[in-house]
């Protein structure tokens, strides 16, 4: 019994003790892939910065630039291959309330690369502002018909980042808004560089002219499974929120991407982290979807606390056999003891009732 107790209770704390280490390895596993995922989302996003500046160094060295030169060198950008999740890259002009009949009539004017003229040009909605900031460049063309002359009022999260774009002189994502060329999955953000006549820097602003921003729109939904494509949220659900500004408080959470199912489920494991997409905060909310061990992982806690109780039963059935042993040998031993007393007591019986002596003889004796 001792033997049996003290194996059963030692091959339980082997299990627990590889079951701990099992689960620790998982958990490091998982936070292992959020952090990939985490990295190659901010990558992602970050590697739109060389496209745009790219696109805004030809606007500051020829803020003349004409339509179909800006087309010629965005289709040579293969955005579909490079730049998954990319929708298009535009050119925003900024334009003076003043100038709005100017412009829709140099607009309508200014031919694509192909040599056709945007005969339907006008700015929309119509209403009538003090400065508008009209989509005028855009590739590709086509599924994007829609956004040619949007004027980004109507879309007070794309105006934001438009707005701190100008007053900051750097890189400014948007908060999610929906995509207006879009059906279905529609979630999307625009990633703006702004653009001065003269490329000056943000400390001598009252000087130069702004002239609008260089974007990219990006749907999200693409992004995340583009990432996917690469490998990333191997057994991951995600659910992805905008939180607000970069060094303010947290406000409410608007969705990006959710991937979690509904209704939702307690998962094993769970993670948040943050990160920094043009000056603004997302929030990544992650859950494991599938287990981080393998089969054989997974069975060696049980292998090894089965192996510690077989081990306990053989050990149990030899102390058994050896304690059976004893108890027989003393049991023997015990039998012939009381035999001997037995025949002694006989013996002394017979000889002191015997009315004649009695002598014992060696038969086999010489003499």
């Amino acid at each position: 019994m001792a033997v049996a107790l003290a194996g059963s209770v030692a091959s339980y704390a082997l299990w627990q003790q590889q079951q701990a280490s099992m689960d620790a390895i998982a958990q490091l596993r998982f936070e292992q892939e959020t952090h990939l995922f985490a990295d190659a989302l901010q990558r992602h996003l970050e590697s739109h910065t060389d496209l745009l500046q790219g696109m805004r160094g030809l606007l500051i060295v020829d803020p003349q630039l004409r339509r179909a030169e800006f087309e010629r060198v965005a289709s040579k950008l293969s955005l579909a291959r490079s730049h998954p999740g990319v929708k298009n890259i535009n050119f925003t002009r900024y334009v003076p309330g003043a100038q709005r009949a100017a412009f829709e009539a140099q607009a309508r004017g200014d031919a694509h690369m192909d040599g056709s003229l945007p005969v339907d040009f006008a700015i929309h909605p119509g209403q009538v502002r003090s400065e508008y900031f009209v989509v005028d460049f855009l590739w590709p063309r086509e599924g994007n018909a829609d956004v040619q002359g949007l004027e980004i009022h109507s879309q007070p999260d794309n105006l934001e980042s438009m707005l701190r774009a100008r007053t900051s002189g750097e890189l400014a994502a948007s908060a999610p808004f929906d995509l207006v060329q879009e059906t279905e999955r529609r979630t999307g953000i625009m990633i703006r560089l702004p653009v001065f006549a003269d490329g000056v820097p943000p400390g001598q602003r009252e000087a130069v002219r702004f002239l609008g921003t260089v974007g990219v729109s990006v749907r999200i939904d693409d992004v995340v499974q583009a990432l996917r494509g690469e490998g990333h949220l191997k057994r991951l659900t995600l659910a992805m929120s905008d939180i607000g500004p970069s060094g303010a408080q947290a406000g409410s959470a608007a969705l990006l991407f959710d991937s979690t199912p509904k209704p939702a489920q307690a998962a094993d494991m769970e993670r948040v982290q943050e990160v920094q997409v043009g000056g603004r905060r997302w929030r990544l909310q992650f859950q494991s979807a599938g287990s981080f061990l393998s089969a054989q992982e997974a069975r060696l806690p049980w292998l090894l606390g089965l192996g510690g109780m077989l081990i306990t039963a053989l050990l149990t059935a030899v102390v058994s056999m050896l304690v059976l042993r004893r108890v027989r040998a003393l049991g023997d031993v015990q039998q012939a003891g009381v035999a001997l007393r037995e025949s002694e007591e006989r013996f002394r019986a017979v000889f002191s009732q015997a009315a004649v002596g009695m002598a014992q003889v060696d038969l086999h004796s010489d003499r």
